[in-house]
C-alpha cells in the first residue's frame, strides 16, 4: 500500500494510509477557576502609544532597523512587479522602487538616514527629511501591504547595483540576481554598535573592510559621509559610490558630479589613499578606484545633493566632514543606551486544575514606546528569558520565580528584521530575523549587544509583506531549522526557499533545503530523539491546520499560492504528484485556524511530561498531541487543553530551571487574541488532570488511555461516546469544507456506530471497538464520562 496521498487532484482526495484523529476532553472541575487566567482588561492605549496608523512610528528603533526599503512615494507595485532577468539593473525586483531587501537603515542625524545592503554590500540610498514610514508595513499593529519607504527626499542611489566590482565587474553573479554575493566575492560579517555609532563589517574577498556612514550639514544643506576601514590587499578595489540615470556627469578638481533637475550630485575625499581616484562610467555612474594596499587604508567620502546654484556649499561641508574616525576602536563595546532595566509584577493563575497559567506583566509603558508583541523566546541556562519582538528588539528578562512579583526586562538589542524565531546555543543568543541569523554578542558586559554577527544570511529574501522566515529550532547536532512561507512567494523564490523547511548546518556556512510543501509554517519543534514537526496554516492547497512530523526530502502538500503562480508554471517547480501525511488535522476554527510552534514537555510536568504540545496562535489555544507511528506513518489526535491564553501563543519552550512549559505570543490577524503580546508560564499543580494521554488505532477501533483512572459505569457505557468523521477537498482554493466519507462531494460528517466499549483493569485505557474503521482525514471523538474521583469529563 502507498502511504501518501495524492495530492495533484481537484476533487475530493482520501487518505491512504491511518487515521487522523481529533480529539476534545476537559475536565469540568477545571472550568470554574480557568478564568483568572486571563486578565479582564487590555493594556493601556496610552501605554503602548497612541491610536492611530502612527503606531509603530513613534518607536525608538535605535540607530538603526533591518528592513526591506522602498523610495520615497512607493506603491504596492514596488514589492509585487515581476523581476527582470537580463538588462542593465537586471537586479531591480520592484519596478524601479526599490533600495534594498536586505536593507539596514541608519540614523546619521540632522535629520537624515542612510540604507546598507548587505546583500550587495552597497550603500543603496541615503535621503534627507526623515528616517521611515513603517505605516504600511508589518511593524504596525495588524496587517501591512508594504514594506518599509524612505521618508524625505532621495539624495542618491545606487539602483540596486553591486558596492563593489570583482576583477572590475560589476556584473551581477546571482541567480535571479536575489540573495547574498557569493561569499568568495563578498560576505557580510555583521555590525558593531557604539552609542549611535553603527560600523559594518564585510569582506572582498581576502579584504576585510569597515565602513561607518554618517553626515554633516552646512548652509542649510546635508553631505553624507562614508568611512572605509580597507584591510590590505593585492588587487585593484573599485568602489560604487552613487548612479543616477539620465544625468550628466563630470570631473570638476579633486570632485565627480552628476547634474539632472538642477541639482549635482557631488563626492568628495576628505581622506583617500594615495593612488586612488575618482572617474565617471557610462555617463551616469561615479566609481572610485583603490590601487593594491599593502597595509590597512583609510578612505573617508563626502556625497551631496545640492542645487547647482549652491555649487560653493559643498566646500563648506568638505570642511564639517572633517578627518576619517578610527573604525577599529568602536568594535570593542560601546556605552549602554537602553537603562535602567524596568520592573513589573505579575501574577499566579488559579491552582484549580493540574495546569494552570501565570502570567508574566510586559513593559508596555517603557521609555522608547516598544511594542511588546512578543514574536519568539528562549532561556538562557541559568532561567532568564531571551524575549524577541515582532518590532525587532530583544529584552532579557530576570526574576523568573515562582511568584513573578518582580521580574525585570532589559532592552538588550534593537533593529532586527521582524524575529520570528530565537534560540539559546551553548549560551549564545541567536535569532532568526527575515534576512540572517544574527548571533548577539556582548562585548563589554554591561547588558546589551555590541555585536551584530551574520551567521547565516545564505538564502534569497523577499519584500513582500507575507514572506516571513518562521521559529528557530536546533537539533542535538548543533544544525538549525526554521520554515519560510511559500505563501504568494513568487516563482523564483518558491523554487528556491519559499515553502521549504531550511535547514543551516552547524557553523552557518550554507543553507539548504530540508522539507517541501509548506504554505504558511508558523512554528515548529524538535523532539528528545531530534523528531522534527511543523505546524501548517489553513489556505490555498492546506484545507485545514495540520501538524506534520517532517522527513528529509518530505513533501507536505503546498504546490503555489495562485494569486503570485499561474497554474501553467506549477510543473516549473518539479513537485511530486504524492505528499506526505500529517500526523493530524486540526479542525478549523476550533481548536485552531492558525498554528504556532510545538514543544515536548519535560519529564517533571506531571501527566503530561514528554508529551508533544502545539501552540495556536489564532485561538490561543494550547493542544495536547497524541501520536504514534503505524506501518512507518505518523497518525495522533489534538486535546484542547482547559487554559486560557492573554495572547495569540504560537512559541512554546521549557525553561530549564524549573522545568515548566512557557509560552508567548502577539496579536497581529486572523486571531482571537485580546492583549498585543504576552509572555506567560504553564505551571503544573500537583491536581489530577483528567484528560487522554496516549491515542493507540487498533484493527477493530480505538484505545485512548487516560491520566486518571475512570469511573467504570460511566466509562463503559457507549452511549457516553459519539464519533464523527469526514475528509477535505485538496485544492488551490483557500481552505476546504467538510465532506462525507461515505459521498465525497457531499458537505457533512458520517456518524461511527460504535459496537461496544471496553476498560483495562486498571480503568485508565477505554477501548472503543467501531464496527466499520477506515482511513479518514478527521475523525472526532466526544465523550460525557466520569473520572474514578466523580469529576466530570466532557
Amino acid at each position: 500500500m502507498d502511504y501518501r496521498y495524492i495530492a495533484r487532484r481537484w476533487v475530493s482526495v482520501f487518505c491512504a494510509c491511518a487515521l487522523c484523529v481529533l480529539l476534545f476532553a476537559a475536565s469540568a472541575s477545571a472550568q470554574t477557576g480557568r478564568a483568572a487566567s486571563r486578565p479582564a482588561t487590555r493594556p493601556a492605549r496610552a501605554a503602548r502609544g497612541p491610536a492611530g496608523p502612527v503606531l509603530g512610528e513613534l518607536m525608538d528603533y535605535g540607530p538603526f532597523l533591518s528592513y526591506s526599503v522602498l523610495r520615497p512615494g512607493a506603491s504596492t507595485a514596488a514589492t509585487n512587479a515581476p523581476a527582470p532577468t537580463e538588462g542593465h539593473h537586471a537586479a531591480r525586483t520592484d519596478g524601479g522602487e526599490l533600495i534594498a531587501v536586505r536593507g539596514i537603515t541608519i540614523h546619521v542625524g540632522n535629520n537624515a538616514s542612510v540604507c546598507f545592503d548587505t546583500d550587495l554590500l552597497s550603500v543603496a540610498g541615503a535621503w534627507t527629511g526623515g528616517f521611515l514610514d513603517l505605516g504600511r508595513s508589518n511593524l504596525k499593529p495588524g496587517q501591512g501591504p508594504l514594506c518599509a519607504i524612505a521618508k524625505g527626499t532621495l539624495s542618491f542611489s545606487t539602483l540596486t547595483d553591486l558596492g563593489w566590482a570583482a576583477n572590475g565587474s560589476f556584473a551581477d553573479p546571482r541567480a535571479d540576481h536575489q540573495g547574498p554575493l557569493p561569499a568568495t566575492q563578498g560576505h557580510y560579517k555583521g555590525l558593531y554598535r557604539h552609542g549611535n555609532q553603527v560600523v559594518f563589517s564585510y569582506s572582498l574577498g581576502k579584504t576585510d573592510v569597515l565602513e561607518m556612514v554618517g553626515s554633516v550639514a552646512a548652509d542649510g544643506q546635508i553631505g553624507f559621509t562614508r568611512t572605509i576601514q580597507l584591510g590590505k590587499s593585492d588587487a585593484e578595489q573599485k568602489l560604487l559610490i552613487f548612479d543616477l540615470d539620465g544625468a550628466d556627469g563630470k570631473m570638476e578638481g579633486n570632485t565627480a558630479l552628476l547634474v539632472k533637475d538642477d541639482h549635482e550630485t557631488i563626492v568628495g575625499a576628505p581622506v583617500m589613499p594615495s593612488g586612488a581616484a575618482f572617474h565617471i562610467a557610462d555617463g551616469y555612474r561615479v566609481e572610485m578606484t583603490v590601487p593594491p594596499q599593502a597595509k590597512t587604508s583609510t578612505i573617508k567620502l563626502l556625497i551631496g545633493r545640492i542645487p547647482t546654484d549652491a555649487h560653493s556649499t559643498f566646500a563648506a561641508l568638505m570642511k564639517q566632514a572633517g578627518n576619517a574616525e578610527d573604525l577599529s576602536a568602536l568594535t570593542k563595546g560601546g556605552p549602554a543606551m537602553w537603562n535602567p532595566p524596568i520592573v513589573t509584577e505579575g501574577n499566579r493563575g488559579s491552582d484549580n486544575w493540574a495546569y494552570t497559567v501565570d502570567t508574566v506583566a510586559l513593559p508596555d509603558a517603557n521609555p522608547w514606546k516598544s511594542l511588546m508583541r512578543l514574536s519568539a523566546f528562549d532561556f538562557l541556562p541559568d532561567g532568564r528569558a531571551v524575549v524577541a519582538t515582532m518590532n525587532g528588539d530583544i529584552w532579557i528578562v530576570s526574576g523568573l520565580d515562582d511568584t513573578l512579583s518582580h521580574t525585570m526586562w532589559k532592552r538588550f538589542a534593537t533593529g532586527l528584521f521582524e524575529p520570528l524565531g530565537l534560540k539559546v546555543m551553548d549560551g549564545k543568543i541567536y535569532v532568526l530575523g527575515r534576512d540572517q541569523i544574527t548571533i548577539l554578542h556582548d562585548l563589554n558586559n554591561d547588558g546589551e549587544a555590541d555585536f551584530y554577527e551574520n551567521y547565516c544570511n545564505a538564502w534569497a529574501t523577499s519584500p513582500i509583506y507575507h514572506a516571513f522566515l518562521m521559529d528557530l529550532q536546533a537539533d542535538s547536532q548543533g544544525n538549525f531549522y526554521f520554515s519560510t512561507c511559500g505563501n504568494q512567494a513568487p516563482l523564483s523564490l518558491r523554487e528556491r526557499n519559499y515553502g521549504f523547511v531550511m535547514k543551516v548546518p552547524k557553523g552557518g556556512a550554507t543553507v539548504e533545503q530540508f522539507a517541501n510543501g509548506l504554505r504558511a509554517a508558523n512554528g515548529m519543534g524538535v523532539g528528545p530523539h531530534d523528531e522534527i514537526v511543523a505546524a501548517d496554516n489553513q489556505g490555498n492547497w492546506t484545507p485545514v491546520c495540520r501538524i506534520d512530523l517532517l522527513t528529509k526530502g518530505g513533501f507536505y502538500g503546498f504546490y503555489n499560492d495562485p494569486r503570485r503562480i499561474k497554474k501553467d508554471q506549477v510543473p516549473e517547480l518539479h513537485l511530486p504528484a504524492m505528499y506526505d501525511p500529517p500526523i493530524c488535522w486540526l479542525r478549523y476554527p476550533d481548536p485552531d485556524n492558525s498554528s504556532g510552534g510545538q514543544v515536548w514537555a519535560g519529564k517533571d510536568w506531571g501527566p503530561l511530561s514528554g508529551q508533544l504540545l502545539s501552540t495556536s496562535y489564532g485561538k490561543s489555544n494550547l493542544l495536547s498531541i497524541p501520536w504514534e507511528m503505524t506501518d512507518g506513518v505518523p497518525q495522533g489526535g489534538a486535546i484542547k487543553l482547559p487554559l486560557q491564553f492573554q495572547s495569540g501563543i504560537m512559541r512554546a519552550r521549557l525553561n530549564p530551571k524549573d522545568g515548566q512549559v512557557w509560552v508567548c505570543g502577539l496579536k497581529g490577524w486572523q486571531t482571537n487574541a485580546g492583549r498585543e503580546g504576552s509572555l506567560e508560564r504553564v505551571r503544573y499543580t500537583g491536581k489530577p488532570a483528567h484528560i487522554p494521554l496516549v491515542l493507540h488505532v487498533l484493527h477493530d477501533g480505538i484505545a485512548i488511555t487516560f491520566s486518571d483512572p475512570l469511573d467504570k459505569t460511566s466509562a463503559s457505557d457507549d452511549q457516553n461516546y459519539g464519533i464523527e468523521q469526514w475528509n477535505y477537498h485538496w485544492s488551490e482554493t483557500y481552505g476546504s469544507p467538510e465532506f462525507k466519507v461515505s459521498n465525497p462531494n457531499q458537505q457533512g460528517h458520517d456518524v461511527v456506530d460504535i459496537k461496544s466499549v471496553s476498560l483495562s483493569p486498571d480503568a485508565k485505557t477505554v477501548t472503543l471497538h467501531v464496527s466499520e474503521l477506515k482511513p479518514v482525514m478527521q475523525m472526532w471523538i466526544q465523550m460525557h464520562i466520569k473520572a474514578a474521583d466523580g469529576a466530570a469529563i466532557d
